[in-house]
């Protein structure tokens, strides 16, 4: 803190104070604050917002950190509430603030940035926010308007770059809470308008709504709208109904949300599972990557496009995944007039599970290789041979092992990634 030790008692000294510039490091230490701010309109300038100047701070921007060994805790209602009313704020909010830095809290509610357009906001990319980091934090319970549909642990929006890194992000639910209303996309990690973010080794357990919109697609990561050249790698994914969901029902950057990646990821479901492991849902989607992750005990591994004819779906690349103990189908796809899966080869598939496309159900596959010539031709219905149930590296031997058989993990083409 500017000065020393103390200089600031409260958190909104601290993330309002005019005295801290670019490059300066603010550290909090071991405290629980609750904020009661509603703001002008909560969403926008509600809980604890950040109001310093950071508009000269690219390349150097402001960190907002514990101190070594403390665990500042920041809440936006008292421990023991259990109404929506008594949290009717976002946590903390980086408001319509570029160059920041978020490391080592605890927030018990919701981390997020406005999502409102940034000021300056002339519909191009340069002019979103800017240089925002979200890392070694503990998340928990999220937060959203009531009925909204879009509570999660952590929201972007409108940003330009975001990396999000070895977050932990846990027990996501409006349940606690009467009055929240129907929340449909309950997630730990949510994306609006966002570009280029890397979202890597973060953690998001137990996500759940018992009032969803329409069947719940509480999930991981929810690449919700505009999100466009995304990463998600090295995530762990557990007790959830949906990972990863792709939507764009309503673009306003880019005419057609691509380039985004997923890799290395582990997917874990909740018991009696009824949801894909990983959703593309709604127009328009393009060109995204799917590689090397492991879906475990889903209804469905891969489900693109749910409605017959009626999404604009295109380029879905999909190699090198493992679907293990899936429930019912291996892959759903139900496009008909687009070329919804581009790539699609090397993947280790549940032989209990069938494949669904426009023309029916494949119960193996072999009749899904019939009826769509030219992919899957070295994939395979294989046991992959975990270590454990809760150890999800490859016992000596497995077939997924690249080198032991076609459906290794050899990359998305022969001399592809490893």
């Amino acid at each position: 803190s500017a000065g020393a030790t103390g200089a600031w008692n409260t958190p909104v000294s601290a993330f309002q104070s005019a005295s801290v510039t670019c490059g300066d490091t603010v550290q909090f230490y071991t405290g629980t604050w609750v904020t009661n701010n509603d703001g002008t309109n909560s969403v926008i300038d509600g809980g604890f917002t950040i109001t310093t100047n950071t508009s000269t701070c690219a390349g150097n921007p402001i960190l907002y950190k514990a101190a070594n060994n403390q665990t500042p805790e920041l809440r936006n209602c008292p421990l023991g509430s259990t109404s929506w009313a008594q949290c009717a704020r976002p946590t903390l909010n980086l408001g319509d603030k570029s160059h920041i830095v978020i490391d080592g809290f605890k927030i018990v509610g919701v981390l997020w940035n406005s999502p409102a357009t940034p000021s300056g906001y002339n519909g191009t990319i340069n002019t979103l926010r800017k240089g925002i980091v979200i890392r070694n934090n503990e998340i928990t319970v999220g937060w959203a308007l009531a009925g909204n549909g879009d509570w999660a642990g952590v929201q972007i929006s409108w940003t330009d770059s975001p990396w999000l890194i070895n977050n932990y992000v846990h027990d996501i639910t409006p349940d606690g809470l009467t009055g929240s209303g129907a929340q449909a996309a309950v997630s730990c990690f949510k994306f609006h308008a966002s570009y280029q973010y890397l979202t890597e080794f973060n953690t998001c357990r137990n996500v759940s709504t018992a009032n969803p919109v329409g069947g719940s697609l509480a999930g991981g990561f929810d690449d919700r709208q505009d999100a466009n050249n995304g990463v998600l790698r090295y995530n762990w994914c557990q007790n959830v109904d949906t990972c990863i969901r792709v939507q764009n029902s309503a673009p306003l950057l880019f005419t057609c949300a691509s380039g985004g990646q997923a890799y290395g990821n582990i997917m874990i479901a909740r018991a009696s599972s009824t949801k894909p492991g990983i959703k593309i849902d709604a127009s328009p989607v393009c060109d995204y990557t799917f590689y090397n992750n492991t879906v475990v005990n889903f209804h469905t591994c891969l489900n693109v496009t749910p409605t017959p004819g009626n999404e604009q779906v295109d380029g879905v690349q999909w190699y090198n995944n493992i679907c293990s103990g899936i429930l019912n189908r291996n892959v759903l796809s139900f496009a008909t007039t687009t070329a919804d899966i581009d790539k699609e080869d090397y993947n280790a598939y549940s032989s209990a599970a069938d494949y669904q496309t426009s023309t029916g159900t494949q119960t193996s596959l072999t009749s899904y290789l019939a009826a769509i010539p030219a992919r899957n031709i070295h994939s395979g219905e294989v046991n992959c041979l975990f270590i454990s149930s809760t150890n999800f590296h490859l016992q000596g031997g497995s077939p997924c092992k690249a080198g032991q058989s076609s459906t290794g993990r050899v990359g998305g083409e022969v001399g592809g990634s490893t």
